[in-house]
């Protein structure tokens, strides 16, 4: 099965601690029994003295991390109105970058294209038992779309007019504006969420028409 693992991290000492903890304990509990698969980290700063420092710290084991530099500025007309807030409820323009960057241009990174499956790890997920199973293959053979920890419940702050412009551009396309599941009495989203500081996908999936 054609499968990776892909992280995302700053430049920050914190976070690029953290992914080489999170890298060793990929190494243990997924690599040697069920790998290599190859480990992409994107990065939209890293030096090369923290690319080599978690190079060598993952030396001699199965992950052996390969770097891809991406632009997370906002795109041309990002907006409303050509006015973006520079931060929200805490959240500044890196976090929301890196969500938009994983809901859709992710799929078309080169370093993606030649993959059925990946697993998505946040730089503070850490696998802290072994996998009793190959997780891709499990997902190949049961015939699986997307593989996940836990779901939430969404601060309403966070998701303000999200349901109806999803709407919008669903009856836009001509497709079904109704949800299958999380949805209220009424068929309205009910603001649950998936948790996708781990998540295992086809990634046919996320490049269909019918998502894009």
């Amino acid at each position: 099965v054609r499968a990776g693992v892909l992280y995302l991290t700053s430049a920050s000492k914190g976070d690029v601690y953290d992914l080489g903890e999170s890298l060793k304990l990929l190494d243990k509990n997924l690599q040697k029994e069920w790998g290599p698969y190859p480990v992409t980290v994107f990065h939209d700063g890293l030096s090369e003295s923290q690319m080599e420092g978690l190079r060598r710290l993952t030396r001699g084991h199965s992950v052996h991390p390969t770097f891809a530099l991406i632009d997370l500025s906002m795109p041309p007309g990002g907006g409303a109105g050509g006015e973006v807030l520079r931060k929200y409820l805490g959240y500044g323009m890196g976090y929301r970058a890196m969500c938009r960057f994983f809901s859709g241009p992710i799929f078309d990174h080169p370093a993606v294209s030649g993959l059925e499956y990946y697993m998505r790890l946040d730089v503070d997920s850490f696998l802290l038992e072994p996998f009793p199973y190959d997780p891709f293959l499990y997902m190949r053979d049961e015939k699986k779309t997307y593989g996940y920890l836990t779901t939430g419940v969404e601060s309403r702050e966070f998701a303000i007019g999200l349901w109806p412009t999803v709407k919008q551009h669903l009856n836009s396309r001509g497709l079904p504006a109704r949800l299958a599941s999380y949805a209220d009495p009424e068929g309205e989203w009910d603001y649950a969420f998936y948790y996708t500081n781990f998540e295992v996908s086809r990634v046919d999936f996320w490049r269909s028409e019918a998502y894009k």
